[in-house]
């Protein structure tokens, strides 16, 4: 979303210039928009749809930007592309550069050094630093759509998730006059050619950003190419103008249509949910309800909520609501989750500091964009971009040090009781810690990396890899929490003491519980994969799963346990064992350890606290009725008081609850050579 004029652009009688009427319902439409975007943010079981405000303001901008650009060529033949780009900078630039430095600032102070460290094992590792560089070369979009890191409202990390939408609008600005030019061109200077062509294309962009997906791995969410077209629907409303205003369409007939457009999106922003592939053939509603409000607005007054100024008020700070939210959300949600009081103080403060912007920046800038040269905005680009870009190279060489700042040296990891020796979780966090604290993320299970564990939102069919050609067979079934125990197993299998298949898939526990989000999906790969299992007829079946899963309570996760399980072990021919869960800790580990270099004990977390042992106790008594083996290794991640997330030169997980693949092979003697008794393999 970007700072667009509020004017329905005609050409004048003389058709040598843009004759601008100003148009409170489009103010409206801002808004509106706006209001839907915050309310999501903050709110996002609330207002499911609210997501759709960025598809209004796409329309929109379609409408008052490159409309105008259509028409000044229709009528010229020419685009004035200084005065265009011009006042395109000094309506954006100043605001959003404000906000990103201020943005860089604070996450300097709040935010850990691993969230704000520019190196990584991977160029496309999201972090608050190289999101800020994107961000100062306008490319945000860009940046997301080849990580394919998706839109994260529920766990927001970086300031500049937002500006997604300014970079589709400004590489839209990029090339508008140049499409203008080209449009206007081939249709001969007829309108209504012009017209028919920007259909084409608009019908064409439609037919792209739906099937995007299919094409190639770039995110469609972020796609410049698969949103053009709804800015191509502002564009094609913008030419209908003159043509509409030579109806005669009755007030009452206007007034009516009016109401159902602005119920229309009512209802979907209430209603609809994101689907998966976003924009595509639902993206209709808000687009088309947005350009038959914008037709119908250029044949009638607009009523008076439109009209109040409250609802003017906020679509002129609309610009600065929309930047100024998201940051302030994610300050908020460095202290935890969002709640109500939280999400008021984002509310208030966000409307604070866009009244202030609005006052103190916008205006004054749109003031002088005709008094200043095109040099003196090239100029404010380059400051602009450079600032921004420095600054987040800056803060991300100060982090990436202070991830390595102890210069301290843990002795190497054995597996063994946490409480036989204390001293292997280290005072600081060692400078040849494994994995890095940086390359945490990419350090699970192997098996995961190449491929193995299915995932059921794609496709509901099992996955299965082999490891080892010789031996007994021994199946590893579950989730993710299953799946991290495969490289304790794969060192065993690949040295011909037993084969293991691995029959995984990511938040599908081997038991059915209440309230999982994709529960169908799992619930029709547990049945093929079960199958799958019997169809191999193993000499041991090693399962495990997450018990903390935050949909499902307490209660329901005991329930579950106590019905499902004893079934599940009858269901499986030959023997079974069961692992025990992991302790789950408030922060991701590599966060805090990075918050925490001088002081490990600070992750640390009481064993009564991070530990799921009621649902371990549950499960263990359920396995050991239904005559199967259980597996406890919890003596090797915590001591009787506390659980450590490093020990010696380990880090002990890449997350808040699972395993990292380094420390599952340092922990192979202590549950290889259990399975491979199990199976009975001899050594």
């Amino acid at each position: 979303m970007t700072a667009t004029t509020t004017v329905n652009a005609s050409i004048s009688a003389e058709g040598v210039g843009i004759r601008p009427r100003f148009r409170t319902d489009i103010q409206a439409l801002r808004a509106f928009a706006v209001v839907a975007v915050v309310l999501y943010h903050l709110w996002p079981k609330t207002l499911p749809g609210g997501y759709m405000g960025v598809d209004i303001f796409f329309v929109v901008s379609g409408f008052l930007v490159g409309g105008p650009l259509v028409e000044e060529a229709l009528a010229t033949g020419r685009i004035r592309w200084r005065e265009f780009y011009v006042r395109r900078i000094w309506r954006i630039l100043p605001a959003g550069t404000l906000v990103a430095l201020v943005s860089l600032a604070v996450a300097g102070f709040i935010a850990s050094p691993l969230a704000l460290t520019l190196t990584g094992p991977n160029w496309d590792q999201p972090t608050i630093s190289r999101d800020g560089i994107a961000a100062g070369l306008s490319a945000v979009n860009l940046w997301y759509a080849v990580q394919a890191s998706g839109y994260n409202v529920v766990d927001p990390m970086s300031p500049f998730t937002h500006f997604w939408s300014l970079g589709v609008e400004e590489q839209f600005y990029a090339v508008a006059p140049l499409a203008a030019l080209g449009v206007v061109a081939i249709a001969r200077r007829r309108r209504k050619d012009a017209l028919l062509l920007v259909g084409v294309l608009v019908v064409w962009g439609f037919i792209y950003g739906t099937a995007a997906p299919w094409f190639y791995s770039l995110d469609g969410f972020f796609d410049p190419v698969a949103r053009a077209w709804e800015l191509g629907a502002g564009v094609a409303i913008a030419l209908t103008i003159p043509r509409l205003r030579g109806l005669t369409i009755g007030t009452h007939t206007t007034t009516v249509l009016t109401a159902l457009g602005w119920l229309a999106l009512a209802v979907a922003v209430a209603i609809v949910t994101m689907p998966d592939d976003w924009p595509g053939p639902a993206t209709l509603a808000p687009v088309g309800a947005t350009m038959a409000l914008l037709a119908l607005g250029a044949l009638r007054e607009p009523g008076r909520v439109a009209s109040h100024r409250w609802t003017q008020w906020l679509g002129d700070r609309s610009f600065s609501i929309y930047l100024w939210h998201w940051p302030l959300l994610v300050v908020m949600t460095e202290s935890g989750p969002l709640h109500g009081s939280t999400s008021v103080a984002v509310l208030v403060s966000t409307l604070i500091l866009s009244a202030v912007t609005y006052k103190w920046v916008e205006l004054p800038a749109r003031a002088k964009w005709r008094a200043r040269g095109s040099r003196i905005a090239a100029l404010m680009v380059l400051v602009g971009s450079a600032s921004i870009v420095s600054a987040s190279i800056a803060l991300g060489v100060v982090s990436h040090q202070q991830l390595i700042a102890t210069g301290q040296i843990a002795t190497p990891y054995v597996a063994r009781h946490v409480a036989t020796e204390p001293a292997q979780m280290p005072a600081a966090v060692p400078v040849n810690l494994t994995p890095a604290l940086e390359r945490a993320a990419q350090d699970g299970s192997s098996s995961r990396r190449e491929g193995c564990m299915a995932d059921v939102t794609i496709d509901a069919s099992p996955h299965t890899c082999t490891y080892g050609s010789n031996g007994p067979v021994v199946a590893l079934f579950g989730d993710s929490h299953a799946d991290m125990w495969v490289d304790a197993l794969r060192g065993s299998a690949e040295r011909g003491e037993f084969q293991l298949v691995v029959v995984a898939a990511s938040g599908c526990p081997p038991i059915d519980l209440p309230n999982l989000e994709h529960n169908d999906g799992c619930r029709e790969w547990r049945e093929s994969s079960l199958t799958i299992i019997d169809a191999m007829n193993p000499e041991l079946t090693v399962m495990s799963m997450r018990t903390t899963f935050e949909e499902v309570t307490h209660d329901e996760m005991l329930d579950a346990i106590k019905t499902e399980v004893q079934p599940l072990t009858a269901r499986i021919a030959g023997p079974v064992a069961w692992i025990a869960d992991v302790p789950k800790f408030s922060q991701m580990a590599p966060e805090c350890a990075s918050e925490s270099m001088d002081d490990t004990s600070a992750c640390a977390e009481p064993r009564a606290q991070a530990l799921p042992q009621a649902q371990n106790d549950a499960l263990r008594q359920s396995i050991t009725a239904a005559g199967a083996i259980w597996i406890d290794l919890t003596d090797y991640l915590c001591d009787e008081e506390l659980c450590p997330i490093i020990l010696g030169d380990t880090l002990m997980y890449w997350d808040d609850d699972h395993i990292t693949g380094t420390f599952s092979r340092a922990l192979s003697p202590a549950l290889a050579d259990r399975v491979r008794a199990l199976a009975s393999v001899q050594k």
